[in-house]
């Protein structure tokens, strides 16, 4: 399960990737051209996703019965791709997804740093793990 946080500068996951009986530290934050790529879901899913967006974004994709969640980060702001290739622009200065994110969001909600509030959400939330993941969005 995931919890992942985004700021306009930044990008906060949990470390654990469940998969059938097992789990495991995994990365769920990517980094391409600059921008940062946030992912939770069906592995299927994230793999069609990443694949268009990191390939030819001009062919469609049919991700089936896959489901995810995708975050952007990149120099004109947060962008989320909810299980499609249509993105949506985030008007506020954060934004998240995964199982976590309720919690992440309301210990946000409550002052928290997206650091704190990803580690408040692992201790909450089922198969979301530590440590705390952090990438920066580079300026180029």
């Amino acid at each position: 399960m995931t919890v992942i946080v985004a700021t306009r500068d930044a990008m906060y996951s949990d470390s654990i990737c469940a998969s059938g009986d097992s789990n495991f530290p995994s990365l769920k934050i990517y980094r391409h051209k600059g921008e940062l790529i946030g992912t939770a879901g069906d592995v299927p899913g994230i793999e069609k996703f990443l694949k268009w967006y990191t390939g030819n974004r001009k062919k469609p994709v049919d991700f089936g019965d896959h489901t995810f969640s995708a975050i952007v980060v990149n120099k004109a702001g947060i962008w989320d791709y909810s299980g499609c290739t249509f993105p949506d622009y985030v008007m506020r200065d954060y934004h998240g997804c995964g199982i976590g994110w309720q919690a992440a969001h309301a210990a946000m909600l409550c002052g928290e740093t997206p650091e704190r509030a990803v580690e408040i959400a692992c201790k909450v939330t089922h198969l979301c793990g530590l440590p705390v993941q952090k990438f920066t969005l580079r300026k180029n």
